[in-house]
């Protein structure tokens, strides 16, 4: 072993086995180099098969036995199982004004060989579940790590296939989309629930709606209401546009805003049409509260009625549209530039801030992320809560993600920050 920490030695032999695969049997022994005391012992036998890698693997590890099996998975479909939690996790930040940040070091566990730190670079897609565990996207793989203070520790690593677009995170379950066309849905445990084909590539996040289900749309339009379990198609509208923004979710519709500033709602129950108009710009939407609001591409931002589209009031601030929430009465949208609060019922202004990085909301607080630190607001407009983040180095990118109990923030170069009470 390097640096002569370890001596060992091993044996084996191969064997044909049924249907054209082989049979290997090793027996691996670990000593110290010094006195030659025996650390570790594995008996391994392992059957693979072409194509298929190792399907049965059964061994014993220091007189513990462990067995590993392996099972084809079809392209689509799964281990869909009951007994997960599939509503959106809530959060509570009600602590923001004793929120710090505090570093967080990624590390390997192997049962052989120890810990050791993370090396391979995060991209620029995570998320986090309901019991707070981080899942991280690194090439075509999935990574998760279970979180404990200052340490996060890798659990599982998934390998969807293709590249990977998009990764969130409802409940218990991730959810991925790949460049395969497909959205992938994964268990606490990493094992893949279910996997759906779309005509075209998913390009933003599904939406949580009722009744443990979600929405999601493809690139070519292809509207779908999904059992977030199981991935059972409950219904599915033809939508006929480009559509590239998450599906806003409430009041009962599921609003779509596709390129070209087309805004379509469907029923949320059986996805038939209620109302379609267009807004010259129009980039994404938020639904609640009543009203839809829909944030342009630059400094526009309207308040439509959930009923029949029309428009309630129309608003404008400065810079390049990011994202638009509502929550506790207010319309609250996001620029390169600024974030901006205006009342849902009337679009009266309440409060700005210079925060511009990402928005994230726990029910009753906002948490506004600037380039070197976050600021908690309540609906009101009064700061409850600031941590200092510090600015991302040059050519790191950053990504801001909620947890039960605060904040957390992944960088592109495996390191992160832990923010909370």
């Amino acid at each position: 072993m390097p640096a002569g920490l370890l001596e060992y030695s091993m044996e084996g032999e191969l064997a044909a086995a049924d249907a054209g695969c082989l049979l290997a049997t090793t027996r691996t022994r670990y000593t110290d180099p010094s006195s030659g005391e025996e650390l570790l012992a594995l008996d391994e036998t392992a059957t693979w098969c072409p194509g298929r890698g190792i399907v049965d693997d059964a061994g014993v590890v220091n007189g513990s036995e462990v067995r590993f099996t392996s099972e084809e998975l079809p392209a689509v479909g799964g281990t869909g199982r009951a007994g997960l939690r599939v509503e959106p996790a809530g959060a509570d930040w009600s602590d923001a004004a004793d929120w710090r940040a505090r570093d967080l070091g990624f590390t390997l566990s192997d049962p052989a060989f120890g810990e050791s730190p993370q090396g391979t670079p995060f991209d620029g897609i995570a998320a986090s579940t309901g019991d707070g565990t981080l899942v991280a996207a690194m090439g075509s793989r999935l990574a998760a790590y279970a979180v404990d203070g200052a340490a996060a520790t890798r659990t599982w690593v998934a390998s969807p296939g293709g590249d990977l677009l998009t990764l969130s995170a409802v409940g218990d379950v991730t959810l991925v989309s790949t460049a395969e066309r497909r959205l992938l849905a994964y268990d606490e445990r990493g094992a893949r629930l279910w996997a759906v084909e779309f005509p075209d590539v998913v390009l933003a996040a599904p939406t949580p709606a009722p009744d443990g289900d979600i929405v999601a749309v493809s690139l070519d339009g292809p509207l779908r209401r999904l059992d977030l379990a199981t991935g059972a198609e409950l219904w599915s509208a033809a939508l006929r546009t480009d559509v590239e923004s998450a599906v806003a979710v409430g009041e009962g519709i599921a609003v779509v805003v596709d390129r070209g500033g087309a805004i379509m709602a469907r029923s949320l129950a059986d996805g038939s049409a209620r109302w379609a108009t267009e807004l010259y710009g129009a980039a994404r939407a938020a639904a609640g509260d009543g009203v839809v609001a829909v944030q342009g591409i630059t400094s526009d931002v309207w308040a439509l009625d959930p009923a029949d589209g029309s428009v309630r009031w129309d608003a404008r601030h400065r810079g390049v549209g990011r994202g638009v929430v509502v929550m506790a009465g207010l319309v609250v949208s996001q620029t390169d530039e600024m974030t901006t609060a205006w009342t849902a019922g009337g679009g009266t202004e309440r409060w700005s801030s210079t925060a511009t990085e990402a928005m994230l909301v726990d029910g009753a607080r906002f948490t506004l992320v600037g380039r070197s630190g976050l600021e908690v607001r309540t609906p009101d407009g009064g700061v409850v809560g600031e941590a200092e983040l510090g600015e991302a180095f040059i050519g790191v990118s950053r990504v801001v993600l909620p947890t039960p109990h605060g904040i957390r923030v992944l960088q592109s170069n495996t390191t992160g920050m832990e923010v909370g009470g």
